[in-house]
């Protein structure tokens, strides 16, 4: 933390960045330390290479968000949040300026001048107020609600095994603070358009089981997503729902999805599959998932 810090102090100008597709721990995180960099006297800017998920165009701060595929020109310096190496951002020109990463990830390039990797934190936004307290920032009702989207999130709606005693008591405090709980899950998960309603039936209309039911997995071709026009916040959203509805198949231990995406090289469109597991906790032994000690680790680059 001290590193951070330092390395924060002399400068300003921030274009503040996190992953493609963001989700609420990437802008909740995002935004929440754009409004603790505020208080304390430093410009900044949220920068996403698309336009911002209309599920969380109502976060405070979303206004100030600037889809752009290029870093503002008068950015001086560049906060990559949740984001594993400059590429994924989609924003270009980042990697032209000086950076600070921030990130729970273990699988993370550790690629910027400075580099903060927490992986015992079940969100980034745990870190974030981690940083805000450090620079002296007040935790604000906005903030608040901010870094309690980030935390319900990446947690799974505190179902995942990241839901740790730490966790829960972060979630308590933004509470404490102002977060609502009940209007912020209903803003997250229960303003779903119709098409990303469809594509979740494509995807559990898809589900198989294998290996004598132990593994069950669900497919989404591309085409599935251009017949209902979906939207990439769409696209990612089915898919995560998918997983979770598919968690409850009794005895099957994994659930792979695999999505297609279009993308181009060299000018011409070509196919690229993701694929997304789950696996059911009771079950890590049997499927070899071993779980990686947490780590925490501030370091600076080559």
């Amino acid at each position: 933390m001290e590193q951070v810090a330092e390395w924060l102090g002399p400068r300003d100008d921030f274009a503040i960045a996190s992953h493609a597709d963001p989700d609420g721990d990437s802008l909740g995180s995002s935004l929440a330390l754009a409004f603790a960099l505020e208080q304390v006297g430093k410009r900044s800017t949220v920068v996403i290479g698309q336009s911002l998920p209309r599920r969380y165009g109502w976060l405070p701060g979303a206004s100030r968000v600037v889809s752009t595929s290029h870093v503002p020109a008068d950015s001086r310096a560049t906060i990559l949040v949740e984001c594993s190496d400059f590429a994924r951002s989609g924003v270009l020109g980042l990697d032209t300026l000086e950076a600070l990463n921030i990130d729970h990830h273990t699988k993370n390039a550790m690629y910027a001048d400075v580099n903060w990797i927490d992986s015992s934190a079940a969100a980034t936004g745990m870190m974030i107020l981690e940083l805000a307290t450090a620079l002296g920032a007040e935790l604000t009702a906005d903030m608040a609600a901010l870094l309690y989207v980030a935390v319900l999130t990446d947690t799974g709606s505190f179902q995942h095994s990241n839901t740790d005693a730490r966790a829960m008591a972060f979630a308590s405090k933004m509470l404490a603070h102002g977060a609502k709980a009940s209007e912020i899950s209903e803003q997250v998960y229960g303003d779903y358009p119709a098409a990303r309603i469809h594509l979740l039936g494509d995807a559990l209309s898809s589900l198989k089981r294998i290996a004598g039911g132990r593994i069950a997995y669900m497919f989404l071709p591309f085409s599935a997503f251009e017949r209902r026009r979906t939207r990439p916040g769409h696209r990612w959203g089915a898919g995560q729902s998918a997983l979770q509805g598919s968690r409850t198949w009794r005895d099957a231990h994994q659930y792979p999805l695999r999505r297609q995406r279009r993308c181009r090289r060299g000018g011409e469109p070509s196919w690229r599959w993701r694929s997304s597991t789950r696996r059911r906790l009771s079950n890590r032994g049997t499927c070899g998932d071993g779980a990686p000690a947490p780590a925490r680790r501030v370091a600076r680059g080559a």
